[in-house]
């Protein structure tokens, strides 16, 4: 997205429905960085691509790479080559509304196909998501968000409730945690000894509510 004046000008494609991505591109794009010795990391990106055949996949070289999608390269060798923080420009697509989860790896496929479905209702395109690991691949971090219309106070209920609604029943299905919940999503006490162990880390790290105070998790400290 680009910003020219006071607006932002988006490309056609960023309107597309995610389940069908048009030709040539690949519908998922797994990008691992790394960091080490010349000799490590050539071993590293030969055992990266055995695993992505073992999966149907393949590598994409940076020249490829460049031409099906030179945003996602712009973007990684912005923010992870360059290492600096970049304008988010995305929030000029409207209201940035999020549903995040953690879930064990063999679960998130499936998690992924019933969340997008479930976002598709929404008049609220696009919709984007992504997963990624988290503690060396034991867990999978898994997010959706969709940009609503900030003046349509009813869509933007109807997504919240939605949300609610999600979490709800990833927990039960999935086995899909809540993350970053904030206000007006369900609380901690959802998922019982997970939440309570959180909070008591949180209560002893920051007791004065300090870092993220936004947060709807702790809503106990400091009374």
């Amino acid at each position: 997205m680009a910003l020219v004046g006071n607006e932002y000008h988006t490309p056609k494609e960023i309107r597309l429905d995610p389940r069908k991505p048009p030709a040539g591109l690949p519908y998922n794009i797994v990008t691992t960085f790394m960091a080490g010795y010349e000799e490590s990391m050539q071993a590293n990106e030969r055992i990266c691509a055995k695993v992505a055949a073992k999966f149907g996949g393949r590598v994409l070289s940076q020249e490829e790479a460049k031409k099906v999608v030179p945003g996602g390269v712009a973007g990684w060798t912005e923010l992870y080559a360059n290492y600096r923080p970049v304008e988010p420009t995305f929030f000029g697509l409207g209201k940035y509304m999020v549903w995040i989860v953690l879930t064990e790896p063999k679960a998130v496929k499936e998690l992924e196909k019933w969340a997008v479905d479930q976002c598709a209702e929404f008049d609220s395109s696009p919709i984007c998501y992504y997963a990624q690991p988290f503690d060396f691949g034991r867990a999978i971090f898994f997010r959706i968000f969709c940009f609503a219309d900030p003046k349509n106070q009813k869509l933007t209920d109807r997504i919240t409730a939605k949300y609610r609604e999600m979490y709800d029943v990833a927990l039960k299905q999935y086995g899909g945690v809540p993350m970053r919940v904030k206000a007006g999503f369900p609380s901690l006490r959802q998922v019982g000894g997970y939440g309570e162990a959180l909070t008591r880390i949180k209560r002893v790290f920051d007791p004065n509510n300090i870092l993220s105070p936004n947060m709807g998790l702790f809503e106990d400290l400091g009374k």
